[in-house]
């Protein structure tokens, strides 16, 4: 520009509109908003010719409030309106700002209030009042000062798109990651449910392993419960009669939780039942079948056992701990205690591990109780174990009959973690010799 542009704009002159600019980017639209024609030619000849960021500017005329608001509901591309205040009505300008503000919802486009009389909008209440951008009165509005004023609105519209279209691709790219979430979260329950459905399945099949029953037998009187921890747990027991007067109890503990524990009992179980057909030793039924685990065993898992043999024609019982407790004497007279016996090594880790079987002799109306560890280290509400302390004094205040021991031993330790879910596996064996 030359010093002649801040000669006064807004003069009764004859202006000539320069030629439109061909460009192919979206041009900055301004709308002028004047009920005085000359304000419009005057605008056109002094910003028809500006470029910002590389794009041109297109120039559109209301002569009225009334004719603003219909080309603002039309169209929301208006960058900037150059808006008098007194037009139709005395405030006809002021009206429009609110109406775009509120009405329309346009908040990007830039306002600057032009006025040929201050004193019928005063500047300090009106930018107070009105969300609008600048306030100028035409007396004094050179042609440098609207090409200023002009700019700088331009380039705060452009930031204000620039942030609303980021706004737009953040929430775009929220929906999307929203929609991917419900998605994956669809196909995690689906697969949940099937996973749901196979441990269902798995836990009907580990109970259908485990004996169906306590077996009859005319001197022994017995009874079991597994209880596991998950669907499926790593506990397991079997009863088996070895001949016409021995009963083989086994109790079992894999080490984890879970379907891979579950598995692995399936496998000890197997083996167990192998070794019990070729040895009634418990000490050789060991011995064999953690050279089996060994062979078996790619994840180093391994498993406790305890194998007690009875002998009921002469209640001699003879037992072998791999890393398990030793088994409890509840005498017929109520005393209980447990066995006092060294454990041997726990099956499935080492190769040539020794194991020695233990004997003993039962009076009649003797019983032998074997646990899992999740009995006895079931805790209550602040942590402390049931122990085995209330392990004896449960079964010694309990009925001289084996049922009737396991539903007391159980239910007190239900009792003591005050319903609680079990933090482990539990099963126990109680087999009274009557004699």
């Amino acid at each position: 520009m030359t010093d002649s542009e801040d000669a006064f704009l807004f003069l009764d002159e004859a202006m000539t509109l320069p030629a439109p600019v061909v460009d192919a980017q979206a041009p900055w639209v301004i709308l002028v908003v004047d009920d005085d024609r000359s304000v419009h030619s005057i605008t056109q000849l002094v910003l028809g010719d500006l470029r910002f960021q590389d794009r041109r500017v297109e120039i559109l005329s209301a002569y009225s409030g009334h004719d603003a608001a219909a080309i603002l509901r039309g169209r929301d591309d208006v960058a900037l309106i150059l808006l008098d205040v007194v037009m139709e009505t005395d405030d006809s300008g002021l009206r429009l700002v609110r109406q775009v503000r509120e009405e329309i919802g346009n908040h990007a486009v830039r306002i600057i209030l032009r006025t040929g009389e201050p004193g019928q909008a005063p500047e300090r209440q009106v930018i107070l009042d009105f969300d609008i951008n600048d306030y100028k009165a035409k007396a004094d509005l050179t042609a440098r000062q609207l090409f200023t004023a002009t700019v700088a609105a331009l380039r705060g519209y452009a930031d204000l798109r620039a942030l609303e279209e980021a706004r737009a691709a953040l929430l775009q790219e929220q929906a999307e990651l929203e929609r991917r979430v419900i998605a994956r979260t669809a196909e995690l329950a689906a697969a949940h449910r099937v996973l749901e459905d196979d441990l269902k399945a798995a836990a009907t099949l580990q109970q259908a392993i485990q004996p169906a029953g306590f077996p009859a037998h005319p001197h022994l009187d017995g009874a079991a419960v597994m209880r596991p921890a998950r669907v499926i747990g790593g506990d397991f027991y079997d009863i088996a009669l070895l001949d016409a007067d021995r009963v083989a109890l086994l109790i079992a503990d894999v080490s984890g939780k879970g379907a891979q524990a579950a598995l692995f009992a399936v496998l000890a179980r197997t083996l167990l039942q192998a070794a019990m057909a070729a040895n009634s030793d418990p000490a050789e039924i060991l011995a064999a079948t953690n050279q089996a685990l060994v062979a078996r065993n790619p994840l180093n898992l391994f498993v406790t056992v305890l194998l007690v043999v009875i002998d009921t024609r002469r209640g001699m019982l003879s037992f072998c701990s791999a890393g398990h407790g030793a088994p409890l004497i509840r005498r017929a007279d109520g005393s209980t205690c447990r066995v006092a016996a060294r454990p041997s090594l726990l099956l499935g880790l080492f190769e040539a591990a020794p194991y020695t079987s233990h004997t003993l002799h039962l009076a009649p109306g003797d019983a032998v109780v074997l646990t899992t560890d999740g009995i006895e280290e079931a805790e209550d509400s602040s942590g402390e174990p049931f122990g085995q302390d209330r392990i004896c004094a449960t079964l010694a205040g309990a009925a001289n009959d084996a049922g009737r021991m396991l539903d007391a031993l159980m239910c007190a330790a239900d009792a003591f973690r005050s319903g609680a879910p079990l933090d482990d596996d539990a099963t126990c064996i109680v087999a009274r010799w009557p004699g």
